[in-house]
């Protein structure tokens, strides 16, 4: 960071039109009422906001572009993140020269100058004091759900919490069944969450029964069609009959895109 941030602030996805340029004023729309919703700033181009598919240009493309539609510099953290150390100096460069003054990196992670030598002589250390911190949490972990496979098809997202913790995004099993993609999952999971959190300061009663509640509401669609794609595809004939229709008639399969997708979530979104 060029300077420290203070308050709450939210890294924000980076919404796309449909040429794949970035959509300025929609980015713009959703950071403004992130601050009338009581947020101190906003972080773009990080890893939620998939940075490292932007070039420099189009970053600071995106920040003037916030700033032309009345978001205040001094509200606005940008990530560096890039493989090429110059090209993080070059955005950081025009950032400040905008009036930023947060920038996000990420460590390094290609240097041709670095060497499997170096790499092991700074890794070492810090795994081996990784590890003993990590034996020594996992002596106090208590396992709420049975292990299961994390990958498309094969999701049961079950586990909500216990009394004094809730659960949300990875830690809650929250991967997209039908495309492997976690992302509306984790941001909606931690809306839900965050609901059974002040829900549970409010009344004193554990959040997690509550949390699992609301899961089973937003969720139990794509979880009921995930049970009934597995099973079919655990059939070769039913996959061979299901492609044979589908040759002839692509309702069914248009539909599942639209599932996949959440397509009416986005236009509903959209129209909002």
């Amino acid at each position: 960071m060029t300077a420290p941030i203070k308050g709450f602030w939210a890294a924000t996805p980076t919404p796309l039109k449909a040429d794949g340029t970035v959509d300025d004023a929609s980015l713009a729309r959703h950071s403004l009422g992130l601050f009338k919703q009581g947020l101190d700033g906003v972080v773009v181009f990080g890893t939620t906001g998939e940075g490292t598919s932007f070039n420099v240009a189009e970053r600071i493309a995106t920040v003037e572009g916030l700033l032309k539609a009345g978001v205040p510099a001094s509200k606005i953290g940008l990530g560096g993140g890039f493989p090429a150390i110059t090209d993080s100096i070059a955005l950081t460069r025009a950032a400040l020269s905008l009036g930023l003054n947060h920038v996000l990196y990420l460590p390094p992670f290609f240097d041709r100058s670095v060497t499997p030598g170096h790499r092991g002589r700074g890794y070492r250390p810090a795994m081996t004091k990784r590890a003993h911190r990590l034996r020594q949490i996992d002596a106090r972990a208590t396992q709420l759900s049975p292990v299961t496979v994390l990958g498309p098809l094969a999701v049961n997202a079950r586990a909500a919490g216990c009394p004094g913790l809730l659960l949300a995004g990875d830690a809650a099993g929250f991967v997209d069944p039908m495309t492997g993609d976690g992302l509306r999952f984790a941001l909606r999971g931690g809306e839900l969450a965050a609901h059974a959190a002040l829900d549970e300061l409010a009344s004193g009663r554990p959040g997690y029964a509550r949390l699992a509640a609301l899961r089973r509401r937003e969720f139990s669609g794509k979880w009921r069609i995930n049970r009934a794609l597995r099973v079919m595809v655990g059939s070769p004939g039913a996959v061979g009959l299901a492609s044979l229709v589908s040759s002839w008639w692509s309702g069914p399969v248009e539909y599942l895109i639209q599932l996949a997708g959440d397509v009416g979530l986005a236009r509903r979104y959209e129209r909002a």
